[in-house]
């Protein structure tokens, strides 16, 4: 079609178009609506594609700036912007040039005049001296200075870890998908080492992007505060091109859900028992913190080479405290508690830590049988099924194991044990060959 026009109307401008090519335009587009809007939009595509490619690269770099000045300001106690025009000096001391609020209203209120002061996006971008591309200042002394006043940098690990340096990870070979975004294996460029690469497109406008990074900033936010060896380890994030990332540690083989349909077979009751006592350790540590994970199941819960399960996946993890009832709908039908599915049809009924241990025995049924709860039902039958009928417990199960998930499937959560208790069952408590490394022996 563009050839078309540039061939019979390659001296008419869209907005200034000729009577008489107009007509010619008619003529070949007779029979459809407003055939000038339809010539409209069909000529100078390729212009009109670098403008709308030019305008999605400047919104993205004064985005990055929006977040760097207003995270600094916000962590900075006691500092208070009196004009939007000045900048504290202790602000001026770590690099930053312009402040949240200037910079907001130039972005927010699309104030070209203000836009136009600070010489343009290059101009602002240059003020918070910042990558535009992985929000981190390019100098060694700024970054140390920053560190001091605002806190320790989100790219920066606690342990000692070199700063997360842009290019300093290759993208290898896909792992897998899930619900918000792809997973890769990354190589650090510098020492070889292995990472697990979770990406998502950021695409302007669209609401399943706004969600996937949603998803994924509820992620750090939380894998962020987390230090615990059934816990997956959160190494950084940034922003490449038209990409979020996030960087965590790569735990291989991989899941427990892709481990039961390789090594079936081998899924014995002591590797059970080792899996669930590694589960029930990372719960045991979430829920001392009032975080509900809200979507255990195999998928989520990786599995290393020495038997160490670690749970991943924080996308619908969430704080809880008693006087602040959970309502939203979250998680896998086939893994949900009742109450979870109740709440959604009665705003009353809320839903606290519990519901992980739920999830848990799912899990182990999962692991007992290769398939999970519930396997022959879809989505709304699936969840009529968990609000009405009692999961069937797998005979093969020991008489420890069998009590062990009666426990977790008690339909009342207040009589629920926790993971603190249910780390002391004896399906738990009677695991063989355990070590603090995992338990590699029940392999042989």
């Amino acid at each position: 079609m563009e050839g078309y026009v540039n061939n019979r109307f390659g001296g008419v401008k869209a907005k200034n178009s000729l009577e008489k090519a107009l007509w010619r335009w008619r003529k070949l587009c007779y029979g459809v609506k407003k055939p000038k809007r339809r010539f409209r939009f069909t000529a100078n595509l390729s212009k009109r594609s670098e403008a709308e490619a030019m305008k999605r690269t400047n919104l993205d770099r004064l985005r990055i700036c929006i977040v760097v000045t207003k995270v600094a300001l916000q962590f900075r106690r006691g500092v208070k912007v009196h004009s939007e025009n000045v900048v504290p000096d202790e602000v001026k001391a770590t690099g930053f040039q312009i402040c949240a609020a200037e910079l907001g209203s130039i972005v927010e209120g699309h104030d070209v005049k203000k836009l136009k002061v600070h010489a343009g996006v290059d101009g602002i971008a240059d003020k918070p001296s910042t990558s535009s591309t992985n929000g981190l200042t390019p100098t060694e002394d700024a970054l140390k200075c920053r560190q001091e006043v605002y806190g320790v940098n989100r790219f920066t690990e606690s342990n000692g870890r070199r700063a997360m340096e842009e290019g300093q990870w290759q993208k290898g070979k896909f792992i897998g998908s899930g619900t918000f975004g792809n997973v890769y294996e990354a190589i650090n460029r510098h020492t070889g080492a292995l990472c697990a690469m979770k990406e998502v497109n950021i695409i302007p406008d669209d609401s399943k992007s706004a969600e996937s990074l949603k998803q994924l900033k509820q992620e750090i936010k939380f894998l962020s505060q987390f230090k615990h060896p059934n816990i997956v380890q959160y190494y950084g994030s940034e922003i490449i091109e038209d990409r979020f990332c996030i960087y965590l540690e790569y735990v291989h083989p991989g899941s427990i859900n892709k481990y039961v349909h390789q090594h079936g077979a081998a899924m014995t009751e002591s590797v059970v028992r080792n899996f669930t006592h590694h589960i029930l350790k990372g719960l045991a540590y979430l829920h001392s913190k009032n975080i509900m994970h809200r979507d255990i199941k195999g998928a989520n819960l990786l599995v290393d080479v020495n038997g160490v399960v670690k749970l991943a996946d924080f996308g619908m993890a969430r704080h809880w405290s008693e006087a602040t009832a959970v309502l939203s709908l979250k998680g896998t039908p086939y893994w949900m508690a009742p109450e979870v599915v109740q709440a959604t049809m009665n705003k009353d009924i809320g839903y606290n830590l519990s519901v992980d241990i739920w999830s848990l025995g799912c899990t182990i049924i999962e692991m007992c049988t290769g398939e999970h709860p519930w396997s022959g039902f879809e989505g709304a039958a699936a969840m009529f099924m968990v609000l009405h009928k009692d999961l069937p417990i797998p005979e093969t199960l020991s008489s420890e194991g069998k009590d062990f998930l009666q426990l977790c499937f008690r339909r009342n959560p207040a009589e629920r044990p926790t993971a603190n208790q249910l780390l002391e069952h004896p399906f738990i408590r009677n695991l063989h060959h355990d070590n603090a490394h995992g338990s590699i022996q029940v392999f042989a």
